[in-house]
């Protein structure tokens, strides 16, 4: 299970180095595994965030995409 996630972390780091988006990394309170992918449309553009959690701590995926 670790191991997936951690492979999943190293491939969105990789496909990130060619996209515009910021990065965060923050401690959490507690134990997690898992992974979220989110997107808020509006208007004129879309907020996209990927979310991965392991153990203790969290990576935050950033980037906003244009519409039309």
């Amino acid at each position: 299970m670790i191991v997936l996630l951690v492979f999943i972390l190293v491939v969105v780091f990789i496909v990130m180095n060619f996209i515009d988006c910021d990065i965060l990394i923050t401690p959490i309170k507690g134990i997690m595994f898992g992974a979220l992918y989110n997107d808020d449309v509006y208007d004129t553009e879309t907020d996209h965030t990927i979310q991965i959690l392991i153990l203790f701590i969290s990576f935050n995926f950033l980037w906003t995409t244009t519409n039309g």
